[in-house]
């Protein structure tokens, strides 16, 4: 079980809390750029996590439209994951039967937040390419 399905008090906290405070942290200090990352559970919302997460992307969103607004602030977008491998959230060890799954490493993870980074131009979300699909839970050939 996911630590935010049983913990959901603390992770709500953690999640909605935590991302307004980086937000303000990052416009009272002028950050150039803001990624929130985020889950591809925030799509259909079916857990705590996932629900937690949508709610973060509005987050953001709110945050492109003041900075529209006022003129200042960074640049902000969000990323959407997958299945992360070492990642507390991977439900790699969940898989037993063969299915076909994207997975990728955490260097690979934070490639792509750079990447989001160096793409975002304000509000959008990136689903960006995590590589091939494999089937069962042995290591992809990267």
């Amino acid at each position: 079980m996911l630590l935010v399905e049983a913990n959901i008090c603390a992770g709500l906290s953690s999640n909605l809390l935590g991302t307004c405070s980086a937000l303000e942290a990052a416009m009272a200090c002028d950050l150039e750029c803001f990624i929130l990352i985020s889950t591809d559970k925030a799509v259909r919302r079916t857990n705590v996590m996932g629900a937690s997460k949508h709610a973060c992307e509005h987050l953001v969103q709110a945050a492109v439209a003041r900075v529209a607004t006022t003129g200042r602030g960074p640049v902000c977008a969000m990323v959407r994951f997958g299945n992360v491998l070492g990642s507390s959230g991977s439900v790699v060890p969940l898989f037993s039967q063969k299915i076909t799954r994207y997975f990728m490493t955490l260097p690979e993870a934070a490639q792509l937040v750079l990447q989001a980074a160096g793409l975002a131009r304000g509000g959008e979300v990136f689903l960006l390419d995590m590589g091939e699909p494999f089937r069962s839970w042995t290591s992809p050939a990267r």
